[in-house]
């Protein structure tokens, strides 16, 4: 899927630069920045690029530009996803994924960087994996990297890699018992000159934090389920169940 990966600072300059699928020239880079030129606010720049061979996708995120290179055409979304969460185990593992961030820690990128694609393709995204394998570096253990030469890289295979619920570590128990709910809504709204709402809309997300030992089944119910349109899930989420609850109150 992904040819190159290339990712540059706030002028240009080109911090992280990863090839797969044979060797993208930098000229790409070049191409690219004259589009950011162009435009008055740097959000603006459109998210696909074409040239005579490549496409180029990118996303703008702390002050960095994360640039894919694509020989061939494929569902653009899903590189923009792959895109943002490479920046989200960045901010996972360095508290920030700014300039300053990646070129103090660029050799733990590309250790990431190889992890999270095989042959271009997505492979592994979820921060409980990645840690299980590559450890964050805190400073004591950058000193023993450099007085010993060992690599962060786990030479034994993590259970989570092999079991279908990465995202969750084998055997994790606590004291307590808890989970958090959080409920963040957003409401958009025009509204005319004489106070009337001309449209409306409400998004939000259900954000969670689980402290439960083992994988239990836990089952959230929704006073009015049908309402909840165009809706994206966590891996852990059974949607099939979700649809049929839906379904039914339908």
């Amino acid at each position: 899927m992904i040819k190159s990966l290339f990712i540059t600072g706030s002028t240009g300059d080109v911090l992280i630069e990863r090839h797969w699928r044979g060797v993208t020239p930098r000229s790409v880079c070049d191409f690219f920045w004259d589009e950011v030129n162009k435009c008055d606010q740097r959000t603006e720049v459109p998210p696909i690029l074409y040239r005579p061979k490549h496409y180029l996708v990118s996303i703008f995120r702390e002050d960095v530009y994360v640039i894919a290179t694509l020989a061939k055409d494929v569902a653009p979304l899903l590189v923009i996803e792959f895109l943002h969460r490479i920046i989200d185990i960045f901010v996972e593992y360095f508290g920030a994924a700014d300039e300053g961030s990646i070129k103090d820690n660029f050799s733990v990128v590309y250790q990431l960087l190889e992890e999270m694609l095989d042959n271009g393709n997505p492979l592994m995204t979820e921060p409980n994996a990645l840690k299980a394998m590559i450890k964050p570096q805190s400073v004591m253990g950058r000193l023993q990297a450099v007085a010993t030469g060992r690599s962060n890289v786990s030479d034994v295979l993590p259970d989570g890699t092999i079991s279908s619920m990465p995202w969750r570590k084998s055997g994790v128990k606590y004291a307590q018992n808890d989970i958090y709910l959080d409920i963040v809504e957003e409401v958009d709204a025009i509204v005319d000159r004489n106070g009337q709402v001309v449209s409306s809309e409400v998004t939000g997300a259900i954000m969670a934090n689980s402290r439960l030992s083992g994988i239990p089944d836990l089952c959230l119910s929704f006073v009015d389920p049908e309402v909840i349109d165009d809706c994206s899930f966590h891996p852990c989420v059974r949607y099939n169940r979700f649809v049929m609850v839906v379904s039914r109150y339908r």
